[in-house]
């Protein structure tokens, strides 16, 4: 993979304004966890290309992981403007937009998009990971937190002997 980005880096610092390569190289960064290269190359694309969505996500992970939690909300924010019929980016960018402010400690403004982001896809497993262990340790909705782990679990079960068990 990285050579495969240095291949598309040096593409581009020839000038290439091509969507397919901007898109290909943030997926590489994401990847293999540059997150530095992940957010300046996502600032790059979105200089290039405004009103595409899914780079202002790319953008915001990087940002996400880089600690630049207010950034990664405004990203996600901006973002969403531009999410066209596409309930999965939707529910991507609100759960990312969930996670940034709860590492805001804006808690109850987190949590309320984390119940939107799983109402737009609720199949985010890792939405419904990290939902779950941040009500437990604000020891609160327990009972939810718990059907959340419960429906993981049996999707692992599901995906590994091809059958549905329910376990709460």
């Amino acid at each position: 993979n990285r050579e495969a980005r240095d291949q598309l880096l040096k593409v581009l610092a020839g000038g290439m304004t091509d969507f397919a390569i901007w898109e290909q190289l943030l997926f590489l960064d994401n990847d293999l966890q540059d997150w530095q290269g992940l957010y300046e190359h996502g600032g790059q694309a979105l200089e290039l290309f405004p009103n595409q969505a899914q780079f202002y996500f790319l953008r915001a992970i990087g940002a996400l992981q880089l600690t630049k939690y207010q950034d990664a909300v405004t990203l996600v924010e901006e973002g969403l403007n531009y999410v066209v019929d596409n309930k999965f980016l939707q529910g991507q960018m609100v759960f990312l937009h969930g996670e940034a402010l709860y590492k805001l400690d804006r808690q109850e403004e987190a949590f309320a998009l984390f119940d939107q982001a799983l109402a737009l896809d609720p199949e985010n497993y890792i939405a419904m990971n990290n939902y779950a262990y941040y009500l437990s340790l604000a020891n609160r909705d327990l009972e939810r937190a718990g059907d959340h782990i419960c429906n993981i679990c049996e999707t692992i079960v599901y995906m590994v002997e091809a059958k549905r068990e329910h376990l709460n």
